[in-house]
């Protein structure tokens, strides 16, 4: 029966930055179970969406006119997508969305009015993270138009530090740096 139907999201998984010298994608496979925790075996669409807090450059499958969307018909209760990095390093949350296999709707039509009439499950939650290697080099930066006298022969001078990885990736923000 439809409403007894649930998706399971993925495990979390990490991926390099494009170029980055690892691995680039990887698969996001959504099992579809039944009530009593078996995968079904009739055929289902699964809509998978990339939300917008997603780093550049991230898509599903193949660069097409809807590299966010995607929708994939399942097999034995999984369906699986490639998501693809991008160029920058963070989370990718994704929004996957369960609907009959005779839905009658193109995916790119697919609307909230859609799911409120079809939908059957859906779960939102951030199964890659996309990453960067350790920091490699870097150039630090300081403005000395912006320098403030703080007294007793002590200066104040704005600093900012740019870091890339060994495949010149910039690395992901909140990276631990220690200056002497």
């Amino acid at each position: 029966d439809a409403d007894i139907l649930e998706l399971i999201p993925p495990f979390p998984n990490e991926i390099t930055v494009q170029g980055g010298g690892g691995l680039e994608s990887t698969p996001i496979d959504v099992e579809i179970k039944d009530s009593f925790n078996n995968l079904v075996t009739e055929p289902y669409i699964v809509r998978y969406e990339i939300l917008p807090a997603a780093p550049i450059g991230v898509y599903l499958n193949q660069y097409d006119s809807t590299p966010f969307v995607e929708c994939v018909e399942s097999s034995n209760g999984i369906a699986t997508v490639t998501l693809n990095s991008g160029t920058q390093p963070g989370s990718v949350p994704i929004r996957a969305e369960l609907y009959p296999f005779d839905l009658g709707i193109d995916c790119d039509d697919i609307d909230d009015n859609t799911y409120s009439s079809f939908g059957i499950s859906s779960f939102q939650a951030t199964p890659v993270t996309v990453v960067t290697g350790a920091p490699q080099f870097g150039v630090i930066n300081y403005s000395y138009v912006d320098i403030t006298t703080i007294g007793g022969g002590l200066y104040e001078v704005p600093v900012s530090v740019n870091l890339w990885d060994f495949y010149s990736n910039p690395v992901a923000d909140s990276t631990n740096l220690y200056i002497w």
